[in-house]
């Protein structure tokens, strides 16, 4: 028995290692065991909706952003991950600033 919990203690280092480590922290969080991520744009700048996606093999997340037309209104954007099973959803909000 005392083998078992040691090989699992092992397997979630490794886990942690490789996953957590590897990418960024809040983003692999995210995507991997769900939660809350929050992405505040520069100034002036606003979100192209439909680029934004995970890097293969990582928690890091790409977008497209380019300079607000004048008179545009800012958004907020909210991404959300709804799972099967419920247990692991994560939600990402784009923020824009004037």
């Amino acid at each position: 028995m005392k083998y078992i919990v040691k090989l699992f203690i092992v397997i979630m280092a490794a886990y942690f290692v490789v996953v957590v480590i590897g990418g960024s922290f809040v983003g692999t969080i995210t995507k991997h065991l769900g939660g809350n991520m929050t992405i505040e744009l520069e100034a002036g700048q606003k979100l192209e909706p439909y680029t934004v996606q995970w890097e293969p093999g990582s928690g890091n997340i790409w977008y497209l952003t380019e300079p607000m037309e004048e008179g545009y209104q800012p958004k907020k954007y909210e991404f959300k991950e709804k799972s099967n099973l419920g247990a692991m959803q994560g939600k990402i909000t784009f923020i824009e600033t004037r």
